[in-house]
């Protein structure tokens, strides 16, 4: 089941509680507004349903990668999740932004996630030490633009095949594509992914 941890907040930032609850009731008003039930969602998104009342509530946290499920059961975008507003102009400074683990194993690397206007991209940068973890699978309905700033990072898609990219590489692919992606090396790698799809 996912981790309830969480994460820290960005300063300037909304905290902890504030997020949960946004991205609750996001979760929530999607949900409804497709006509599922709680049981139906959480059997497609693959969580509990315990752990998605909890999370409609605002009580838990979720991961990147639960969050990626859940908007895939969806159908929306995952940024439609975490979106600010109606607003045509959204500016981030490099202190702020949504922080959230990749996903729930232990030592899982921290996202910073910013979301377009309308939710229909986002941008997320990691910073990974070695031993942290990124390799959480992940399939969506956005499109994926992964640069990598430093060190180096593999990624692993089955039946299509296996690629190492270093600082300055950037892979572009359908987000349906069943992929995961290790940080390798003695160095920390830095990297920013760009998802974008319809809303």
């Amino acid at each position: 089941m996912p981790s309830a941890a969480q994460p820290p907040a960005a300063p300037g930032g909304p905290s902890d509680g504030d997020l949960n609850s946004a991205i609750g009731a996001a979760v929530r008003a999607r949900r409804e507004s497709a006509g599922l039930s709680m049981r139906a969602l959480a059997a497609e998104a693959g969580v509990s349903q315990p752990f998605l009342s909890q999370l409609e509530r605002g009580l838990v946290a979720a991961s990147i990668a639960t969050l990626h499920r859940l908007a895939t059961a969806l159908a929306v975008p995952p940024g439609a999740l975490l979106s600010p507003g109606p607003t045509e102009v959204v500016v981030v400074r490099s202190d702020e932004g949504v922080r959230i683990p990749v996903g729930e194993e232990a030592r899982a690397a921290v996202g910073r996630v910013v979301v377009g206007p309308d939710g229909r991209m986002s941008l997320t940068e990691y910073r990974v030490a070695p031993g942290e973890r990124l390799d959480s699978w992940f399939e969506t309905d956005t499109d994926i633009t992964l640069h990598v700033i430093s060190g180096h990072l593999e990624v692993e898609m089955p039946g299509v095949g296996d690629w190492r990219l270093g600082p300055g590489d950037t892979m572009l692919h359908s987000g349906r594509l069943r992929r995961r992606w290790r940080q390798v090396g003695s160095e920390p790698t830095h990297l920013v992914v760009v998802a974008a799809g319809p809303g």
